[in-house]
């Protein structure tokens, strides 16, 4: 008989292929939205599983990185080499314990680090008024904004927090439900992006539903009755706010004239051209710097019969005075006791009618408020002659000091009646 074998029974494992591995950015290092490939972390910790102790081969930008998983399949890595800003290339394969190589996973890790964009502005259709000054009559206006795609804007004004989401232009906008009240109303911005990333601004919305108002008009002159023997005459009143605007137009033109608000809220004006005898009808508008506006409306009659000089005496014709002085300054001229006003343009030139006056000598005397509140004063003596032309005095000059009436050494001074002009230099009396 021959030798007797021994078989042992068991199991043989053919193995013939390897499963294809994950990759994620680990806990701690996916900041944002979870699981979008997106981070802020310049070097961040993969994560991943695959076959019990298969060989990982991971390349990233180029660069090879070899692992090894634990016994359950488990494998991690924190990056090396820093990743750039934007997309990064990854390639992902294993070997496994029985030689297997898997298919390869690709992909892209983007590393973002760059703060979006927190800024905010009133919807223009709510920015009432000046557009961009943040001031509004709308009391739960719409902000908008442009950040980063998809990024999430949150606004916290008064308490209330309202939240939206960017576009895939970038493009959001919050409307303010609870309405806000008037005065200044401060909010804070927060835009958060898909990696993480937040900024903040602060602002203000400030409202005003205020109606400004044009009160105690006057037309210089007129007694009660609105009644008045000069065909120029000169309207006054005070406004409720300094830094609003006011229009007059009068009768039916369509031509609006702008008046200057003085720093105390007084306001005059003078129309250049004389009107008709009989009533006329004026409109003053007033609006404020957030779109609020209010209308008065009045008449007043011009009685040519009429004349607060002397009948007996020859009158002279309407005369016309011009000047020169700093843009936009108030120009308040008396002659006679009775005062005109009048307003310079950018240029400084500036001109106003008087009403008729009988022949003779009359002291007259001219004040300057620049846009500063400075004042410059003269004072002198003209003669007014029917059908004659004058020699008069000096009336203004855009190198005027504001001070006493002086004006600066050699300053050009001139000043144009009924269309001639007549200069000097300062410190001339009378040319």
């Amino acid at each position: 008989l021959g030798d007797k074998v021994n078989y042992a029974a068991g199991e043989v494992v053919i193995d013939t292929s390897a499963l294809t591995p994950t990759l994620n950015l680990a806990d701690g290092s996916d900041s944002g939205v979870i699981g979008d490939y997106t981070t802020n972390v310049a070097t961040p910790m993969l994560a991943g599983v695959t076959e019990p102790n298969a060989k990982v081969m991971l390349t990233i930008n180029g660069v090879l990185y070899p692992i090894t998983a634990d016994g359950d399949g488990s494998w991690s890595f924190t990056v090396i080499n820093p990743l750039v800003e934007g997309d990064n290339s990854y390639t992902l394969s294993i070997i496994d314990s029985a030689g297997n190589t898997s298919s390869s996973v690709m992909g892209y890790i983007t590393l973002d680090t760059i703060a979006p964009s927190a800024s905010a502005m009133l919807l223009p259709s709510d920015d009432s008024g000046n557009i961009g000054d943040d001031i509004t009559t709308v009391t739960t206006p719409t902000l908008t904004g442009i950040t980063e795609a998809g990024a999430t804007v949150t606004m916290v004004i008064n308490n209330y927090t309202y939240a939206t989401r960017a576009d895939d232009n970038g493009v959001w906008s919050l409307t303010i439900s609870d309405a806000l009240p008037n005065g200044n109303n401060t909010y804070t911005i927060t835009a958060t992006d898909m990696a993480g990333n937040q900024a903040s601004s602060s602002g203000h919305i400030v409202i005003d539903t205020i109606t400004p108002m044009v009160k105690d008009v006057t037309v210089a002159n007129a007694d009660h009755s609105e009644i008045t023997d000069v065909s120029t005459p000169m309207f006054s009143g005070l406004a409720s706010e300094t830094d609003a605007k006011i229009t007059i137009s009068f009768g039916g033109d369509t031509t609006k004239y702008d008046v200057m608000i003085n720093p105390d809220g007084s306001w005059h004006y003078q129309h250049n051209m004389p009107f008709h005898p009989g009533s006329n009808e004026y409109t003053i508008e007033i609006s404020d710097i957030a779109g609020n506006s209010s209308t008065t409306s009045g008449s007043f009659e011009v009685v040519s019969s009429v004349n607060a000089h002397s009948l007996s005496e020859d009158i002279t014709s309407p005369v016309e005075f011009a000047g020169v002085s700093e843009a936009h300054a108030q120009i308040e001229f008396m002659l006679s006791d009775d005062i005109y006003y009048t307003q310079a343009n950018q240029e400084g030139n500036w001109s106003l009618v008087t009403a008729p006056y009988p022949t003779g000598d009359y002291e007259y005397s001219i004040k300057v408020i620049n846009t500063a509140g400075e004042v410059s004063e003269d004072t002198s003596i003209i003669t007014l002659s029917s059908g004659a032309s004058y020699r008069a005095p000096l009336i203004s000059s855009p190198d005027a000091s504001t001070s006493g009436g002086d004006y600066s050494e050699e300053a050009t001074l001139s000043l144009t009646v009924n269309e001639t002009t007549f200069e000097a230099t300062s410190h001339d009396e009378q040319i």
